[in-house]
């Protein structure tokens, strides 16, 4: 009953909202499944992707943690990219101001496939890595994080790595969000039980060579496989009216927001 009724939402939510659009409109990858122990004032719609940052130059401009006592900041303190943001979550997981890629917590940044570490002009099935038209997708594992598939470490360096599923969805429970601007940029701000902030950009994806969504979705990948099938991975996914996590093809590209 649960799944009819998840159904009957996605159908609603795609009759009125084109920007829900799958990254892939000919596979059946395009699922939505919301986090049904998640709280009202935490939904969100669709978005995804992941990545981590480091000590280290990472290539994209984000050089060091920006705080290295291991306590987090409540927002970013200074322009000195990235900072460890302690929302004041369960686990103690950190969050990342700003993208892998970005230099600036409004900056989109790159856009990764599920597995690659480096981004590209165009994202299909076709040159998806970790797919042969012969075999099908590569294994590289249920999660990816903290290995040499994952984005953020790849970028950052360790211990920043891709959010797992349980830690967007420990995100989405434990925080409430809202969508703003900052400056001039459209996205949501999350808010710990702290009172401390992130803001995430609605940054959009990227499908073929298309680039598509940007102002109004947020697409945030984990480093979590979806257990229904190879074709997917889990992410986080939201626009103006909510935020929730879902499931979509690994091969589009999606931001990366790393944690510690």
């Amino acid at each position: 009953m649960k799944q009819i009724k998840l159904i009957f939402i996605s159908l609603i939510l795609w009759s009125v909202a084109p920007m829900l659009q799958s990254c892939d409109k000919n596979d059946d990858g395009n699922d939505r499944q919301q986090d049904t122990t998640m709280n009202e004032s935490n939904n969100s719609n669709n978005g995804g992707d992941n990545s981590n940052g480091g000590d280290n130059s990472n290539g994209d401009g984000n050089g060091g943690n920006g705080n290295d006592d291991g306590g987090g900041f409540k927002s970013c303190p200074d322009s000195n990219h990235p900072h460890m943001i302690d929302l004041g979550l369960p686990s103690g997981t950190k969050w990342a101001c700003c993208n892998v890629g970005a230099s600036a917590p409004e900056d989109y940044g790159n856009y990764y496939a599920w597995g690659e570490t480096q981004p590209k002009s165009v994202y299909s099935m076709d040159n998806y890595q970790y797919y042969n038209s012969n075999t099908g997708f590569v294994n590289i594992g249920s999660d990816i994080a903290g290995t040499g598939y994952d984005a953020a470490t790849a970028n950052w360096g360790a211990p920043w790595c891709m959010p797992s599923l349980a830690q967007i969805r420990e995100l989405l429970n434990n925080t409430t969000s809202t969508w703003t601007t900052e400056n001039g940029v459209y996205g949501r701000k999350f808010t710990g039980p702290n009172g401390n902030t992130m803001f995430l950009p609605a940054a959009g994806r990227r499908w073929d060579s298309d680039f598509s969504f940007a102002g109004s979705d947020g697409v945030y990948r984990s480093s979590t496989l979806y257990e229904g099938g190879p074709l997917n991975a889990c992410y986080l996914v939201f626009t103006s009216g909510d935020a929730l996590w879902g499931y979509y093809n690994r091969y589009c590209g999606q931001s990366v927001r790393p944690v510690r």
